[in-house]
């Protein structure tokens, strides 16, 4: 695969972590599409969010898988060594911004009137194993442990290489996902293992995102971008359009209903397909999408993750003393975000001790210090 071939993957890696940005500053302070606002005042971060969605975090693990196997053809290692190094990657990460965010979310919980229950929050330790384990110590940790766990069948997404038809098996995990998640959410929401029994369907079902993208690999290694089949760029532009078609009918339930309007079979496969769609397209054309600026700062795109929420709180903070309406709060949290986020990941980057939680630096390495002498040497008192 030549340079100019991984810039468009670059290019997706930072659509994915900015599109991170826009979605969650696209809904109030409680997590809600603006139940009480009029549509025109709401139609702007709405349509932009549904544009958005079509680069959700699961093509963040497109990204991962493809890029992990390619990794691997390239630098053969052992399944060991290679989950040691994933690890090390998403993990440590993890568990830094995990900790802070359990106790910066009580900043806001103070201005939004629920630090009470934010304070019980971390006094609880059942609640701690699941910021541990599922990333609930703010709305997009959860990631980083699933696309851990789901990196563990890599084994599975090599298979896939040579094999392009296996990429169809994320239709049969997505209709898994989609039947677990009927019967988990109608009979066992009083199940103290509720939440777990959730991760670890998603975790099954997310395998055939991994099993896709290595059929992904597998096409684009056995041709260039002019001897891709013609009928193939076009068929995917039909049904990325379908898909979208579908997405605006679902905003405009949700404008209508002021409620997120889940349930609908054909939205969830819209969602959780398109992704893939977006992926396939940008991989067909990458040309498009050769720039060297984007490479430049496409490895921005996970500390911009994991370090968003940081100033969409405090926009929020700020944003509940003005009277503004949906579209103008949109657009100030989304602006300072962005631009407050990117600053800060560029000045962590530059600090040698923290540039590693955000993926910009070596881990730290810790010495310790000889106390006892050697079995040789004599002690002298």
């Amino acid at each position: 695969m030549t340079n100019e071939r991984k810039d468009w993957l670059d290019a997706l890696r930072l659509v994915a972590g900015l599109s991170m940005v826009g979605l969650h500053a696209s809904s109030d302070a409680r997590g809600q599409p603006y139940p009480d606002a009029e549509i025109s005042e709401k139609i702007l971060p709405l349509f932009i969010r549904t544009v958005l969605y079509t680069a959700r975090t699961e093509l963040f693990i497109l990204i991962s898988a493809f890029l992990l196997i390619l990794a691997l053809q390239n630098r053969p290692r052992s399944y060991g060594a290679t989950i040691k190094q994933q690890g090390r990657r998403l993990l440590l990460p993890f568990l830094f911004w995990s900790i802070f965010y359990a106790f910066w979310s009580l900043l806001k919980a103070q201005h939004f009137g629920y630090l009470p229950s934010m304070l019980d929050n971390i006094s609880t330790p059942a609640v701690w194993a699941e910021y541990m384990l599922l990333g609930t110590s703010k709305y997009h940790m959860h990631f980083l442990p699933t696309l851990f766990a789901i990196l563990l069948f890599y084994p599975l997404f090599r298979y896939s290489v040579n094999r392009s038809w296996l990429g169809l098996t994320i239709i049969a995990a997505l209709a898994f996902k989609r039947e677990a998640d009927i019967y988990l959410w109608s009979d066992q929401q009083n199940n103290p293992a509720f939440p777990y029994l959730l991760q670890s369907v998603k975790i099954l079902s997310y395998v055939g995102y991994g099993m896709i993208a290595g059929s992904f690999l597998g096409l684009c290694q056995k041709y260039t971008e002019r001897d891709y089949p013609r009928w193939l760029l076009p068929s995917v532009l039909i049904l990325g359009g379908c898909f979208f078609s579908i997405k605006i009918w679902h905003m405009n339930l949700v404008l209508e209903t002021g409620t997120w309007a889940r349930g609908y079979a054909i939205t969830f496969w819209a969602d959780f397909l398109m992704p893939a769609i977006l992926f396939l397209v940008v991989m067909l054309v990458p040309k498009l999408f050769h720039h060297p600026f984007l490479s430049k700062i496409a490895p921005m795109s996970f500390g911009i993750y994991l370090c968003h929420p940081l100033f969409l709180d405090l926009a929020e903070i700020h944003n509940r003393r003005y009277i503004l309406s949906p579209s103008q709060s949109f657009l100030i949290e989304a602006m300072f975000a962005l631009i407050a986020t990117s600053l800060f990941v560029l000045a962590l980057s530059r600090i040698n001790s923290l540039a590693w939680t955000v993926g910009l630096g070596p881990f730290p390495k810790f010495h310790t210090r000889k106390i006892w002498p050697a079995s040789s040497e004599k002690i002298h008192v």
